[in-house]
């Protein structure tokens, strides 16, 4: 999972846009069934081996169903192994459908299996790098080139064995070079962004922690203006110190030390908490005895956030929601645990595109949906 989330993909990078992406993938996996389906039934009088034709068919619709299952957000990420065999199944129909009308097929331009290849590439491009889109691009299309030099002495139109090549490896050449032209543009627009938002994080940072000092350092003088100086003063007018004096003294002491050891151990997740628990009704309880939820980079925080806001806030509004986080090698697991949910219609879809988001930036997440409850564990080794 550490190596897949390096891979810069717009999965990768932008998790919640290639959730949305899903529909589209789906339809382009369809077409390319409809597509070899149809052009099937058009070629009837030119196939020779019905069973050749028959497997074209089937190869499409298994390439079909592994670009919509591996692209779903609860099979996030996508990987280069999965898009190897969804390459191998769309090439392996182009060759069927090919076979199937060999020495009969009297147009090649009209044949849907560089097609079919050129839609898998195009549906893939949200989840895979422009790099390994662009590599099986030029395999496909090698592959199918090599397979009109047989094929295109049969066809009814005269031409050079180059030629038919082009004509077989250009709806491949295409379509591969608009799913990478697609995906690295993306990767790139989206990290621009990261960085322009980066920099005013950073800045938006610096001024609240010197409000939040500010205020840290006006709340405890208050306190002292409160408490401990009219204590002093009472003191110092009597000229002795009664038993009740010195257990208030040490009462102040007390809670002055433990709110300075609060200010020191508090990490953004007792911040986050904090804002959750001023917006909203549920009760949320954080473990995190180590601290160990600083050692989380900004992205995994960014993750933990929408978590925490999803389970505690309008969508969900739990009714208590606990948090724990534990030292884990040199990283923490992070373990969110959510009560009381309200019925709601879509929540377990819901559940899956947060948990396909988590994926993206953890090494390993994992969510229990039931009627009343949620828990998730967000494992990070650092």
């Amino acid at each position: 999972m550490r190596g897949a989330r390096l891979r810069l993909t717009q999965q990768s990078v932008d998790p919640v846009a290639s959730v949305a992406t899903w529909g589209i993938a789906i339809l382009h996996a369809s077409l390319a069934v409809v597509g070899i389906v149809a052009v099937v039934l058009m070629h009837l009088d030119e196939i020779v081996a019905p069973v050749l034709s028959a497997m074209s068919i089937g190869f499409t619709a298994a390439a079909a169903a592994g670009v919509i299952v591996w692209t779903s957000p609860r099979m996030a990420p996508m990987s280069n192994e999965r898009l190897w065999v969804v390459m191998a199944l769309a090439i392996g129909a182009a060759i069927a459908e090919s076979a199937s009308t060999a020495g009969a097929n009297r147009l090649l331009s009209d044949d849907v299996g560089p097609m079919v290849v050129g839609l898998m590439l195009i549906a893939l491009a949200p989840y895979c790098t422009w790099q390994s889109l662009l590599t099986a691009c030029g395999v496909s299309a090698g592959i199918l080139g090599i397979l009109t030099l047989e094929s295109g002495q049969y066809s009814s139109i005269e031409a050079s064995p180059p030629v038919f090549m082009v004509v077989a490896a250009l709806p491949v050449l295409v379509l591969g070079a608009a799913a990478a032209g697609y995906s690295r543009a993306v990767v790139a627009e989206v990290l621009a962004f990261d960085r322009s938002a980066a920099v005013a994080v950073l800045a938006r940072d610096r001024e609240v922690r010197a409000g939040i000092a500010r205020s840290v350092q006006e709340g405890r003088v208050t306190v002292l203006g409160r408490d401990v100086l009219p204590l002093l003063a009472e003191v110092t007018a009597t000229g002795n110190v009664t038993p009740a004096q010195a257990d208030r003294a040490r009462e102040l002491a007390h809670q002055l030390r433990s709110a300075l050891v609060a200010g020191a151990d508090a990490t953004w997740l007792d911040d986050l908490v904090g804002y959750e628990l001023g917006r909203g009704s549920t009760r949320i309880s954080v473990d995190d005895p180590h601290g160990a939820a600083s050692r989380l980079p900004e992205p995994q925080r960014a993750t933990v956030a929408a978590v925490v806001a999803w389970l505690a806030g309008g969508q969900v509004a739990s009714h208590s929601l606990e948090l724990r986080v534990q030292d884990e090698d040199s990283g923490c697991l992070i373990a969110a645990t959510a009560t009381g949910l309200p019925a709601r219609a879509g929540l377990r879809a819901d559940a899956d595109n947060l948990l396909a988001v988590a994926r993206m930036n953890f090494d390993r997440a994992q969510m229990q949906v039931r009627d009343d409850s949620i828990h998730l564990e967000l494992a990070y080794a650092g």
